[in-house]
């Protein structure tokens, strides 16, 4: 029944032919009343819903991607109960211009460094990593930084863990089911290895690997810094450091 079909009915004549008289007006206008107090109340509880979903809180969701692989929050966001996440990123400080590497593709190479965050599922610190690996491309110091984040789950033997990473490229390779490499780009040729390493790995362990926004990676991210700054090929962190412990405080919860 539509709106003006209700008001029609409501204000139309009453049985017997009688109009309505002034109590039924009352009555009504005690009605419209009520109808307006719920509208109000329903108004402000799907306000309060709203902010809660778009708030911090929206964090807490459980793991899973979108269609195009990134989550729909920049927010770091905590796995399972009784699971773990890591966040892998890296670092490429090009030098000069391009590199030409075959006929069919230019990179920039530069000094390059990788960087791994590892925290439970309230978001505190467990472990992480960096390291540098001289000069090279940006999608090759993410698979480093990838195979590292696994090898690190895989000797906590933390199953069943979450491991994301800023580089949608890097993270196809690792999801792919190609198990012999058949294509013409020599950065992937070059790091096979890593990659067959990786899916052995990932399976191993049942790793889901996703990708997710730069925003969302920012400790990941300045380890990977740390890994070009301090020149040392890997090193394991014990305790958290302090360049990133303000992100980890934020993110924790």
């Amino acid at each position: 029944m539509g709106a003006s079909e209700s008001t029609e009915r409501s204000n139309g004549p009453t049985p017997g032919g009688s109009t309505t008289g002034p109590a039924a007006a009352i009555a009504m206008a005690a009605a419209g009343a009520a109808v307006a107090a719920w509208g109000l109340s329903k108004m402000l509880s799907d306000n309060n819903t709203t902010q809660e979903n778009n708030g911090p809180m929206t964090v807490q969701a459980t793991a899973g991607t979108h269609a195009d692989g990134l989550y729909p929050s920049v927010f770091y966001r905590p796995p399972f109960q009784g699971r773990f996440r890591m966040n892998t990123d890296a670092a490429c400080r090009p030098i000069g211009g391009n590199v030409r590497m075959d006929p069919t593709e230019q990179v920039k190479r530069g000094p390059s460094g990788y960087g791994g965050i590892l925290r439970d599922h309230n978001g505190r610190w467990v472990r992480g990593f960096y390291g540098f690996i001289g000069v090279t491309d940006c999608l090759t110091a993410e698979l480093h930084g990838i195979l590292q984040g696994l090898l690190l789950l895989d000797l906590l033997c933390y199953k069943e863990s979450v491991l994301e990473c800023d580089s949608t490229g890097a993270v196809d390779w690792i999801n792919h089911d190609e198990t012999k490499y058949s294509g013409r780009s020599q950065i992937i040729k070059d790091c096979w290895d890593i990659i067959t390493c990786c899916w052995e790995l990932k399976k191993k362990n049942g790793i889901m690997i996703c990708s997710i926004s730069r925003d969302a990676n920012k400790c990941a991210d300045k380890l990977a810094d740390m890994g070009i700054d301090r020149r040392e090929t890997h090193t394991d962190i014990v305790d958290l450091p302090l360049e990133i412990k303000d992100i980890v405080d934020r993110e924790a919860f």
